[in-house]
């Protein structure tokens, strides 16, 4: 009973230390991208024997206002307590409809290395909120659907803002 306790336990050593860590299976591929002007100073070589595929990898963080950014992921639209309460009294609360992009690769938001402004970072965002630029009627037909939009981010700042991160400016990206 001694040995087979020693032998469960010397197996489950071995099998945790062999197997690879979480950070090492996600799938890096991401179809988001950024139009800020830092870029990873030592890029990575690609393996040879990968698929080209994986040549769409790309830095995962953005940069708050005033650069744009373009983002990926699914449209929803949902419906928030507001005013006067938020939620603490819903019988009296209006409701806020929002569109809420759920990112298909998480993000880390930071501010430009030359902004004055001080935004805090955030990372591993998995949704925004979008503030469209204009119309929200061509938002409106593509909910439920994959899109591609761009803006500036920018934190939120009121009880409005229902997600940690917010695109203003929202265009739809073709």
């Amino acid at each position: 009973m001694k040995n087979l306790l020693l032998y469960s336990i010397f197996i489950f050593l071995i099998t945790s230390c062999s197997s690879p860590k979480k950070e090492d299976t996600k799938d890096n591929s991401k179809d988001t991208t950024s139009e800020h002007t830092d870029t990873n100073p030592t890029p990575e070589k690609e393996h040879p024997k990968k698929k080209k595929e994986t040549n769409k990898e790309v830095d995962s963080t953005y940069y708050y206002d005033p650069s744009i950014s373009i983002l990926s992921g699914t449209l929803k639209e949902e419906e928030f307590y507001g005013p006067p309460g938020y939620g603490e009294s819903p019988d009296k609360d209006s409701k806020e409809k929002q569109y809420i992009l759920y990112l298909d690769n998480p993000i880390n938001v930071k501010r430009e290395k030359q902004s004055d402004t001080y935004f805090e970072a955030k990372n591993k965002q998995e949704k925004i909120t979008l503030i469209p630029s204009n119309s929200t009627s061509t938002f409106k037909h593509k909910i439920g659907k994959s899109i591609k939009v761009k803006g500036k981010l920018f934190p939120a700042e009121t009880g409005h803002h229902h997600t940690d991160v917010l695109l203003g400016d929202a265009q739809l990206v073709k």
